[in-house]
């Protein structure tokens, strides 16, 4: 839930101080306020450029939703929503806006040049269609279940039950889907759903639309360019920072800290025997474990099977050890169990049914060696504690494996 909470936190900031220029827009002076209006246009045009250049179909596809929903307000709801043609935009906007980026949170992301992206190009263009070109005489007919598009019975409250009621289970849905993925754009998502809302909800403030579909455009290319980090500085295997990102805290280390040193025993003896696919899978193992190291030590994978914990703080390389000592601990006591991938069916379905099956499975386990070292008199340099820590691996190997030494 930390994750999640931090990946929200600067949209959800994006998002009140747009609702409080909302409300100060009267400081402006007059002759600027109406440049307000132009704002979207570039924001979103710039952060569907971005998602291209990334492709990244659900980014793209949210702006592109943003960009249509600000230039309906802008041709076609600037008159009375008494009117008939105001009136259904408005309705059709407060319906599809929640449908369209629940779809989109739900929706693996599967690049824009995909049947995907073609397929969900298509669905937004005949809704586009829908909005542009449905004769006014036809919505002037009385129509089956006409008082769930009304707005309901509340004062200053524009929403109709069924708009109401497809906000409160896109919030649901995607709310899951952050929890589950824990993702940028999810949490991009999550927040400009509750941007187009009370855009719709408060859209009688001058400049509502303007400022709050800005706003979207914002958080996405916030998210665009939060991934971009994460795709630089993550290791797309286990999940673990990656050797850049290693570098870059050697660089910025200074006062007390530990550093320790630790990979897989025999693991190319065990990958070769068992194949990559099964390697890979003890590396994600083994990652998800580090991943939880006690003492405020933080994991990074450093290359192959080889891993590094960083233990930035006034605690001594003995207190360490005793976190570390459990890591290993726990990875020694988890047990593997290896299917075999000669009698694995090519039927998804039938691979599904046999899981949990022991017949044609085998249980190994796997251990680890740790080197630690601390900075002192002897190694004042990140590089010489990081040497110190190898060297100790190096040792703790010579020693049998799966033990813990101390530089």
């Amino acid at each position: 839930m930390l994750n999640v909470f931090w990946r929200l936190l600067i949209p959800i900031i994006l998002l009140a101080a747009s609702l409080y220029a909302v409300f100060e827009v009267g400081r402006i002076q007059q002759q600027y306020q109406p440049l307000l209006a132009y704002l979207p246009y570039p924001l979103l045009l710039l952060a569907m450029l971005l998602a291209q250049q990334f492709n990244r179909l659900r980014l793209f596809a949210a702006a592109g939703i943003f960009l249509l929903t600000f230039i309906t307000v802008q041709m076609g709801l600037q008159q009375p929503l008494a009117e008939p043609r105001p009136f259904f935009l408005f309705t059709a906007l407060s319906l599809l806006l929640p449908i369209n980026l629940t779809l989109l949170a739900v929706l693996p992301e599967r690049g824009l040049w995909s049947r995907y992206g073609f397929g969900l190009m298509l669905w937004l263009a005949a809704q586009a269609l829908l909005l542009g070109l449905l004769p006014v005489a036809y919505l002037q007919q009385p129509f089956p279940y006409h008082h769930w598009f009304e707005p309901l019975p509340i004062q200053g409250y524009l929403l109709s039950y069924a708009a109401s009621l497809l906000f409160a289970l896109a919030l649901l849905v995607m709310s899951l889907m952050l929890i589950l993925r824990k993702g940028e754009t999810e949490a991009a998502l999550w927040v400009c759903l509750l941007a187009v809302f009370l855009t719709l909800l408060l859209f009688a403030q001058a400049y509502i639309s303007a400022v709050l579909l800005s706003c979207c455009a914002l958080c996405l290319m916030y998210c665009l360019l939060r991934s971009s980090r994460d795709m630089a500085f993550r290791d797309d295997l286990t999940g673990l920072r990656n050797r850049r990102a290693f570098n870059e805290k050697l660089r910025s280390l200074a006062g007390h800290y530990v550093i320790a040193t630790m990979d897989i025993d025999h693991f190319k003896k065990f990958n070769d025997s068992h194949g990559h696919e099964v390697g890979d899978d003890v590396l994600r193992l083994v990652a998800a474990h580090i991943a939880k190291v006690a003492g405020g030590g933080v994991p990074y994978r450093y290359g192959g099977e080889e891993f590094c914990v960083v233990f930035s703080g006034r605690q001594p390389a003995a207190a360490c050890a005793v976190f570390l000592e459990q890591l290993r601990v726990a990875i020694e006591a988890y047990p593997i169990t290896l299917r075999n991938q000669a009698s694995r069916p090519d039927s998804q379905k039938q691979g599904q049914g046999q899981r949990g099956s022991s017949r044609k499975a085998k249980t190994v386990s796997v251990t680890i060696s740790i080197g630690v070292a601390e900075r002192n008199a002897r190694w004042r340099k990140a590089e010489e504690v990081l040497k110190a820590s190898d060297q100790a691996l190096y040792k703790a190997k010579k020693q049998g494996r799966n033990c813990l030494v101390l530089a």
